[in-house]
């Protein structure tokens, strides 16, 4: 009954707190879903909140992640280290992977791919996992950025010669158990399984990812993080939204070699890693697998581990 009441307050005083729009440097927003009506708020700086915490912690504390660096192969740090208030003092280290990417992982750049908002970008992505997947014989993610490409993929899939998986189909751990259960399925899905999902063997060897995953612009706290940095006389691209995109396109990329021996292949759909100046910072961020624009490469590739 304590713990009931003591809820009550503070879903009552976080209620207030929210409608009354008072809480300072936050982003108050309000999301409207299948059932229900949320209300939110959401500090626009970060750094400001964890900063002073890490460093009041009274104990060493150590952040690692494979997917830190944003600028290069030996990539620096100080996108983090500015989101998360990190004194200057705070030691950094970037260490090797244990993977040997030269030969166990290829990345496919396909040759002509139409602009992700494209009418017929969602077919062209559909023949290229088609035709990506009967050389891998399954065994695929295909991961994207929205569920309407999803389900605009999926829809020209019909007849695909492997099982099929959609995320929403079943639950998030059942869906997973059944993919890990075969060694031919084609997994299609979106934000849930860019990262933390650990597939290692022979089950997962080809991911396919659609575009590049930047930040929605009309996302509420994306803008006011945008507006802070203008003020500031940052570009807001260059400063939060590139960084950003480029360090979830590695949470992607690392769903593919999850142990010393992985192999497989990852393909990245969307053209402006070719044809935009900034594409080039994704490709310089990636581990570093050999590339190609060839499906004969690819099926080469695969034809290796048969």
């Amino acid at each position: 009954r304590a713990r009931l009441a003591l809820r009550a307050r503070t879903l009552g005083a976080d209620l207030a707190a929210l409608t009354a729009g008072t809480l300072e440097a936050h982003v108050h927003w309000i999301e409207r879903r299948a059932r229900t009506l949320a209300l939110g708020a959401s500090p626009v700086e970060v750094g400001a909140i964890v900063g002073p915490a890490l460093a009041s912690a009274g104990a060493a504390v150590v952040l690692t992640s494979a997917t830190l660096a944003t600028s290069g192969r030996s990539g620096g740090l100080g996108f983090l280290r500015e989101r998360l208030g990190l004194a200057a003092e705070a030691a950094e280290a970037i260490l090797p992977s244990p993977f040997d990417f030269t030969t166990q992982a290829l990345t496919y750049l396909p040759m002509q791919m139409p602009d992700p908002g494209d009418p017929t970008f969602p077919e062209a992505v559909a023949a290229e996992v088609r035709a990506l997947a009967m050389r891998s014989g399954g065994g695929a993610f295909v991961l994207f950025t929205t569920h309407r490409n999803l389900e605009a993929v999926a829809r020209r899939l019909e007849g695909l010669p492997f099982p099929r998986l959609m995320q929403g189909d079943l639950p998030a751990a059942a869906l997973l158990g059944a993919f890990r259960a075969r060694r031919d399925a084609v997994l299609l899905a979106t934000a849930g399984f860019w990262e933390g999902v650990d597939v290692p063997g022979q089950a997962l060897r080809l991911v396919v990812i659609d575009k590049l995953p930047f930040s929605p612009p009309d996302d509420p706290l994306e803008s006011a993080r945008a507006a802070a940095l203008r003020a500031r006389g940052q570009e807001p691209f260059r400063a939060l939204a590139l960084p950003r995109a480029i360090l979830h396109l590695k949470q992607g990329y690392g769903r593919l070699v999850r142990s010393e021996s992985d192999r497989g292949v990852v393909a990245l759909l969307d053209p402006r890693l070719c044809s935009r100046p900034y594409g080039k910072a994704f490709l310089d961020a990636l581990p570093p697998a050999p590339r190609t624009r060839s499906l004969d490469d690819v099926a080469r590739f695969f034809a290796a581990d048969t």
